[in-house]
């Protein structure tokens, strides 16, 4: 009812929902005022919301860092109707934990964007 809602509301520049699902083990990434817990995008509750934006013709914007990729690829998977967006370039991290590992950081992100890639949505 809400997304109809908002579709109506919008007149047509309603397109899709942006959610951000930043997770990281380091807790220096973190913003406390918009903190999700890990595994956001497994959850079957969260998946489920997701499911509902293909049959409005609602995209679905993903806000994450890179070591969530993964688990965006499963949730796009699951989701095949649902155009996916990938915010910030996958969340490419080069700061706290990260500032040491450019290279590993570069790695892990071009494979998982690779792998996502592969996805028609």
């Amino acid at each position: 009812d809400v997304l109809e809602a908002h579709l109506e509301a919008g007149h047509g520049r309603f397109r899709g929902v942006r959610h951000l699902t930043t997770w990281d083990a380091d807790p220096t990434l973190a913003n406390p005022l918009s903190a999700v817990p890990r595994g956001l995008l497994l959850d079957p509750a969260y998946r489920a919301g997701v499911a509902q934006l293909a049959p409005l013709g609602l995209s679905y914007d993903a806000w994450l860092f890179f070591p969530q990729l993964p688990e965006l690829f499963e949730l796009a998977k699951a989701n095949p109707e649902t155009r996916i967006i990938v915010n910030h370039c996958g969340g490419v991290v080069r700061i706290a934990s990260y500032a040491d590992k450019r290279p590993e950081v570069f790695e892990r992100w071009s494979a998982s964007m690779r792998t996502l890639a592969q996805l028609p949505n």
